[in-house]
């Protein structure tokens, strides 16, 4: 999914990543988003960024151990 929470405000994004956590039950969902409200519930999370003309990727298995700021400035 990309950007699906991209023209809701908080409320919505809010409850729209508790229905998500609620009925994903053994799916794999991948989403794309800037918010950062919806990054801080993902179990994994991978960060893609250019660098000297060339993609550079981030991974993180356990975001709850990384403080946002940390996974937003390891560019």
């Amino acid at each position: 999914m990309e950007e699906l929470g991209a023209h809701l405000d908080a409320q919505n994004i809010e409850r729209l990543s508790k229905l998500m956590i609620e009925r994903y039950g053994r799916s794999q969902i991948l989403m794309v988003t800037l918010k950062d409200t919806t990054v801080a519930k993902a179990t994994q999370i991978f960060g893609i960024y250019p660098k000297s003309g060339q993609s550079q990727i981030v991974h993180y298995k356990n975001p709850e151990n990384v403080p946002l700021a940390q996974i937003k400035t390891s560019q």
